[in-house]
């Protein structure tokens, strides 16, 4: 009996087929979801009409029927057909949850009981699809992630239309026609959305002061800074003008401490750290993902696109090397390159199992499997592709870069004021050995990385322990901002960390846990 294999869509098992031919069985496209759920008229008939009930159905789920839309039942047909002959089925469907739940479903719906297997790949190239068919998994092993995906729809057809009938049948104003639609994810996003706009609207400014003080000595002369940061600012003049007048009158020692300090990379990017980072060029989460997509699926440049992850597997360590080389010849890439790979484990570093947590897709990195043809096809690449590949492939160059070092230097003046003592301080920094930056400062665009460059300085060479004295204080009003509007780029990032916004501890984990509202394959069309 023979054996059959489920793609996703024709164009996946041209491809597919033209990596591995036909040596494993008889391949079948769908054309994305072949199967829906029942709507809850389908489910129970008097449901047809709009009530205020809650639509759990009798069964408790919601079954699977066919979705004959757009020629869609003719490919239903053929695989329903070649399931009944076939004693073994592989699943080569997108490797995510949504493709897991396209190929299972087609099984679960027909009660095939054969043997059925999985391919999966984390590029799409023909290397990649070969070593998938080579090393077929058990489908049991992606069982969690069917569920996963399973659930997700029976909750939105429970939830989403439920709350939609009721919001429509008690909300909706006489004279206007239209549901008032509730979505899982958008309602929750549109609800991000305006709370900052009511933040924004209702917000009043209020004075605050600062105070920088030019502490001098023979050795030199070094402008300290008092700036309290949130809720312990200086609102109130009379306590900063006290502060001020006190660092006036001080006379005594200049603390002065050094360290030398090493600085890590940051990772290389998932899906939403991307949509986040290319959202400064004022580029959409859409446009974002759209561009990564063609980069993986149609130039084979880069892994999956769609990850929710930063982390590297520490198994594909070994491939840091050569990657490293392939690299270097893609024209203006061997200049920033580093000599050698650092790899750095465990979940402070970037090649880590337990960052991955068991996640089906690593972070955003160039394809090693095309690496011969790395600079052949970035010469292909437009503008918008080339300055995205760019993005990936330096945030990972600086993952395996060497740490940035430097030595810094604080300076400080402990003031009596206002029945408490007020430290003044100021920070330098000088760069020994720039390290992965060198990397990331060889573009345009700002490095991913907020560690206070801009504010460190080198700082005059004076002794620790010299007595200084204030040469000139000056108070500075100073009025808080509104928040700003969240920008298409951000959404996705602030989507993912939707815990901020919830009150109740046990709530905020699980939202820690599952990494917010809507996944990185979805978030871009919910902000549509």
């Amino acid at each position: 009996m023979p054996s059959i294999i489920i793609c996703e869509k024709p164009s996946q098992v041209k491809a597919i087929q033209a990596a591995v031919g036909d040596r494993y069985g008889r391949f079948l496209a769908a054309q994305g979801h072949l199967l829906r759920l029942q709507e809850p008229g389908e489910a129970n008939p008097a449901w047809k009409s709009w009530t205020n009930d809650i639509l759990v159905p009798p069964d408790g789920v919601y079954a699977y029927v066919a979705d004959d839309g757009d020629g869609k039942g003719r490919r239903l047909e053929a695989i329903g057909g070649a399931l009944k002959t076939a004693s073994r089925v592989i699943i080569a469907s997108d490797c995510d949850r949504e493709g897991q739940v396209i190929g299972q479903s087609l099984i679960e719906y027909f009660g095939f009981t054969g043997e059925i297997m999985r391919a999966w790949w984390k590029t799409e190239d023909a290397k990649a699809f070969r070593q998938a068919f080579e090393n077929l998994q058990p489908n049991a092993k992606y069982q969690p992630l069917y569920d996963s995906g399973y659930a997700r729809m029976q909750a939105d057809q429970i939830f989403n239309l439920s709350m939609t009938r009721i919001a429509t049948n008690q909300l909706r104003p006489d004279g206007v026609k239209g549901a008032i639609g509730i979505g899982r994810v958008k309602t929750p996003t549109l609800g991000i959305v305006c709370k900052r706009e009511l933040e924004i609207r209702n917000f009043v400014a209020r004075e605050y002061f600062e105070i920088a003080a030019d502490m001098a000595a023979d050795a030199g002369q070094v402008t300290l800074w008092y700036r309290p940061r949130g809720e312990t600012r200086l609102f109130d003049k009379a306590n900063a003008e006290a502060i001020s007048a006190a660092v006036k009158a001080y006379r005594g020692p200049l603390r002065v401490t050094g360290e030398h300090k090493r600085a890590a990379p940051p990772k290389p990017f998932d899906q939403t750290a991307l949509q986040k980072y290319a959202g400064k060029w004022g580029w959409s989460a859409s446009k974002v993902l759209e561009v990564t997509q063609a980069l993986y699926e149609t130039h084979t440049l880069v892994t999956y696109p769609r990850s929710e992850c930063r982390y590297l597997p520490e198994n594909i360590a070994e491939e840091a090397a050569p990657l490293l080389q392939a690299l270097s010849s893609i024209d203006g890439y061997a200049s920033i390159a580093p000599s050698s790979a650092t790899i750095r484990k465990g979940k402070s570093g970037t090649y880590s199992d337990a960052g991955m947590n068991g996640a089906p897709h690593h972070a955003i990195i160039p394809n090693i499997n095309i690496a011969d043809e790395f600079a052949s096809k970035y010469a292909a690449l437009g503008i918008d592709e080339r300055r995205l590949f760019d993005a990936i492939a330096k945030a990972w160059l600086a993952a395996v870069a060497p740490d940035h070092e430097y030595d810094e230097t604080v300076m400080e003046v402990a003031v009596p004021a206002a029945g408490d003592t007020v430290a003044l301080t100021a920070r330098g920094r000088i760069v020994t050995k720039l390290g992965w930056k060198a990397v990331l400062s060889s573009t345009a665009d700002d490095e991913e990385d907020d560690d206070g460059d801009q504010d460190a300085t080198a700082l005059p060479a004076i002794p620790d322990g010299t007595d200084v004295y204030a040469a000139d204080v000056r108070t500075m009003a100073k009025k808080t901002e509104p928040p700003v509007r969240y920008t298409d780029g951000e959404l996705p990032n602030v989507m993912k960390n939707a815990w901020k916004f919830v009150a109740d501890p046990q709530e905020r984990e699980l939202l820690k846990e599952t990494s917010g509202i809507g996944t990185s394959a979805t978030r871009a069309s919910i902000i549509e």
